[in-house]
Order: structure tokens, then sequence, then C-alpha cells
């Protein structure tokens, strides 16, 4: 399991295959808006761990993120680490969106 990110040792290259083959060729085969502005990410479990992971590592790339069903262990520890991060991907939303966001 990759949990969305890359493995050198298992010869894994899911994060990269996502970032660096899969965003740009979907902007390439559909009609998108192919800027930070335009995209966002989103997933469900497993998936949901994923998109919020690949949000936070490059927020060049998706203006929002979302989960669904996505478990935490931990969550107390897990909230709390995360509080931060979460916090300035919300400012950041804020700050960029016409009229702000509450």
């Amino acid at each position: 399991m990759s949990g969305y990110r890359d493995g050198p040792e298992q010869k894994i290259i899911g994060e990269t295959l996502i970032i660096k083959e899969l965003l740009p060729l979907v902007d390439k085969s559909y009609r998108t808006i192919a800027t930070r502005d335009g995209r966002a990410i989103c997933g469900f479990s497993m998936g949901g761990g994923g998109s919020i992971r690949l949000a936070l590592s490059h927020p060049d790339l998706f203006s929002a993120a979302a989960w669904g069903g996505m478990a935490l262990f931990d969550l107390k520890d897990k909230v709390a680490t995360a509080r931060p991060a979460l916090d300035a991907i919300r400012k950041g939303m804020a700050d960029a969106a016409p009229g702000g966001v509450t």
C-alpha cells in the first residue's frame, strides 16, 4: 500500500504518478482550469487521507481539499498536529476567494 506516497525502496511512485502524470493527462484530455484556483482534490477512506496529504504537500496545485470516511487513529494527537496546517489552508482559501470564506 502506497498511502499515495512515493516509496523508492519498494519501487512505488504513487505520489509521482498522480502529480506528474495523472494531473497533466487530465488537463490535456479534458477542458479543465489547469491552475491552483481551478483544482481541488477529494477522496474517500484511504483516498481521503491521500487527498489531504497531497493537498498539504502540493499547495501550489490545489486550492481546496476534502475527505470522507477517513479513519484517524489517535484522533486527539492527529488533530493537534494537523491544526496549524488546516488553519493555514483555510486562511489561504479565505484570502484567495472573492468575498472571503468563513
